[in-house]
């Protein structure tokens, strides 16, 4: 796939969504950071998932409707985190 295909695919996804689920990468690349900043543009309720013990840029968290911090990697702490996305695409119109 062409850059440029990518491009409008991935526009055209996130500004047709409801809500932008984004997963806190150690190193942001690329394909992260422009993901995020048309979620941004577009003006999308951001809900941050982060690994256990992954910090989470000062900057991601402001623009977070809601941060999601994993306490494990335990079936209970993933059922956490389903619950509490769950819950903030009920708020979504």
């Amino acid at each position: 796939m062409s850059d440029t295909k990518w491009i409008h695919d991935m526009l055209e996804k996130v500004s047709g969504s409801n809500i932008f689920l984004s997963l806190c990468p150690r190193e942001p690349d690329a394909q992260f950071l422009m993901e995020l900043g048309a979620a941004v543009w577009f003006n999308k309720p951001i809900i941050t998932l982060a690994p256990a013990g992954r910090p989470v840029p000062d900057g991601l968290r402001a623009r977070s409707e809601r941060v999601i911090e994993l306490a494990d990697a335990s079936p209970g702490s993933y059922a956490a985190a389903a619950k509490s996305i769950r819950d903030a695409l009920k708020k979504q119109p």
